[in-house]
């Protein structure tokens, strides 16, 4: 049992690192995007829907209490972090 939460436990540090890189990054990704190619404004824009899947995964571990204490903490900065970086990604999806 305890390999199991610790599993868990694991996989939820994973979700989390990757959405906290991929929404700190938006400003970049937004200062820059007229400059790339069309197609692979496209592409962002659209694969951008894995990362709100990952949210999704995230909320339901929420839900279901598997955080650690850290874990918790971190998620917290993610929440502030996609409050001030969502109207960003709204625009460069409305583009």
């Amino acid at each position: 049992m305890a390999q199991v939460a610790q599993t868990a436990r694991q996989r939820i540090d994973q979700l989390l690192e990757y959405p906290l890189a991929e929404w700190a990054g938006l400003p970049e990704v937004e200062a820059a995007i007229d400059s790339w190619d069309l197609i692979e404004q496209i592409v962002f824009v659209e694969e951008w829907t894995l990362a709100e899947e990952r949210l999704l995964q995230l909320a339901r571990h929420a839900e279901t209490g598997d955080f650690s204490d850290e874990q918790w903490s971190r998620h917290r900065d993610l929440e502030r972090l996609i409050a001030r970086n969502r109207p960003l990604i709204e625009r460069l999806r409305a583009s």
